[in-house]
């Protein structure tokens, strides 16, 4: 399983228009993406300009795939409208475990 965190930076004017961008890619993520087990952003409680998504995938080739969906390329030219920064990415491999 390949495991994607992803930090990503609102400026505060436009941070309501970016949560609807990001809803509206997780959803079409979750409905048209092949692989993807799992995709949910959140608001950091400290930092209410920053967004973490955590997603599971099934393999990379699923990763690469969601990358150049045309609704991920769409979201991510919207997204760029409104970054206060680059979004952080983090990939790791990952299998799960029992407590």
């Amino acid at each position: 399983m390949i495991v994607v965190h992803v930090s990503l930076y609102s400026r505060p004017e436009h941070r309501a228009s970016f949560a609807r961008a990001l809803r509206r890619l997780q959803a079409a993520t979750l409905e048209r993406d092949a692989g993807c087990l799992r995709y949910d952003c959140s608001v950091d409680l400290a930092d209410a300009d920053r967004f973490t998504c955590v997603e599971q995938w099934t393999d990379m080739d699923s990763v690469r795939a969601h990358l150049e969906a045309p609704h991920h390329l769409e979201a991510d030219a919207l997204l760029d409208r409104w970054r206060a920064r680059p979004a952080e990415v983090r990939l790791f491999t990952a299998e799960p475990a029992e407590l």
